[in-house]
Parts: C-alpha cells; sequence; structure tokens
C-alpha cells in the first residue's frame, strides 16, 4: 500500500485489539472537530463525543477492529474492515475518512452489515 499523505501510518494499524493504549493512540488520530456517522446516522461530533461511543462500544463487548484493505489518496482513506466481538460474532463493514493538514482525522463515514454497539444495537 502506498501512503504518500502519511494519513493511514497516522491513523492505526491493521489489526487492532481494543484496548486503552488502542483508544489513546485512536483519540490522536482525531481532530478536535471530528464528526462520525454509521449507516448515515451520527454517531458524534466531536473528539469527546465520538470516543465516548468508541468506548461504549468497547465496554459492551467490541473486542478488535482488523483493517481487511484499504486505499490512501490525498486527504481520504478508504477500508473495508471486520469488527470482532465478545460473543464471538463479527461484522463487516466499510469506511471513508477525511483527513486535515495535521493528518488527523476530521470525517469518518462508515457503514456496516451489523451496525452493533455504536448504534445501541
Amino acid at each position: 500500500m502506498q501512503d504518500p499523505s502519511g494519513n493511514f501510518a497516522s491513523w492505526f494499524g491493521t489489526d487492532l485489539e481494543m484496548s486503552d493504549a488502542t483508544l489513546g493512540n485512536l483519540e490522536t488520530a482525531l481532530a478536535e472537530n471530528v464528526t462520525f456517522t454509521l449507516n448515515g446516522a451520527a454517531v458524534g461530533t466531536g473528539r469527546a463525543a465520538v470516543m465516548a461511543a468508541i468506548r461504549g462500544a468497547v465496554a459492551a463487548g467490541w473486542t478488535h477492529h482488523n483493517t481487511l484493505s484499504v486505499s490512501v489518496n490525498g486527504d481520504f482513506m478508504a477500508s473495508t474492515y471486520r469488527n470482532d466481538y465478545s460473543d464471538g460474532t463479527s461484522s463487516i463493514g466499510c469506511a471513508i475518512a477525511r483527513f486535515n493538514t495535521e493528518h488527523r482525522a476530521v470525517e469518518i463515514h462508515t457503514m456496516a452489515e451489523q451496525a452493533r454497539l455504536l448504534d445501541g444495537r
């Protein structure tokens, strides 16, 4: 994968255990004014709100985020991923993120076949 913009490298790796360290790294990769949608519905606006939603999903059983494919060009990153949960299930999704000049995500739009945990299911 080519990443001349450095956006993917600033974002995170390909197989993430949803741990305190990972969440800290993710938080620093978000712009203060980030917006995050899941299946077209707002999850949060602002770093604190987005991280609260993600931490809530982790507390509810989200264990891993596995990047399956990624493409980066300029300010944009598109990816497919698999999320794994503590009950042994998983879901497949895709995301598009837009980055600012500091390589922090300012917009994240994601769709998932099973929109679990972040939307309360």
